[in-house]
């Protein structure tokens, strides 16, 4: 079986991340872009539902495409993925958030045969290109969030002390 987006836009790295909860499948294409309200859109999260009967041809498409509802073109939503139960986890590392590009990660519930954008989380120092939401997972209500250019122990001139160490944060 093949999954693939409805409108293929090209180059939008479309299989860049993956993530399979039952019959519900998560394909992250950070380099997405289309023009919504206005403002471009950083990335995107394809929702595939396996339960549905396998088409012949074309590929099956998905059921939902995710977008942030804070955009910027450069935010790479759909970097990661990761899905538990109704509940998605999508990194954007790349977006503008308490600092540039200091990045975050979007939750998305499914109620019913929608999914909703329902809470962002974003890093408690809000280190600038700290690309937070590089990596993710979600077990149980907890969500594990990576941050590997993040800088730790910033001295109070605002230079690095420690370098760009990295860090992993937690959130229920």
């Amino acid at each position: 079986r093949q999954l693939a987006p409805s409108m293929p836009s090209g180059y939008e790295a479309f299989g860049s991340a993956v993530a399979l909860q039952g019959t519900t499948a998560a394909v992250g294409a950070p380099d997405h872009t289309e023009w919504v309200e206005g403002s471009l859109s950083g990335g995107a999260v394809y929702v595939f539902d396996l339960a549905l009967p396998e088409p012949e041809w074309p590929p099956q498409m998905e059921t939902h495409l995710l977008l942030g509802s804070r955009r910027n073109d450069s935010g790479k939503l759909g970097w990661s993925v990761a899905l538990d139960g109704a509940t998605l986890l999508a990194g954007a590392p790349g977006l503008d958030a308490a600092q540039p590009m200091a990045g975050a990660a979007l939750v998305f519930t499914q109620i019913g045969d929608s999914w909703s954008h329902t809470a962002t989380i974003e890093a408690t120092d809000g280190v600038m290109y700290s690309m937070f939401g590089y990596s993710v997972d979600l077990s149980s209500g907890v969500a594990v969030v990576g941050s590997p250019e993040d800088s730790l122990g910033i001295d109070p001139s605002g230079e690095d002390a420690v370098g760009l160490t990295g860090s992993v944060y937690l959130a229920d």
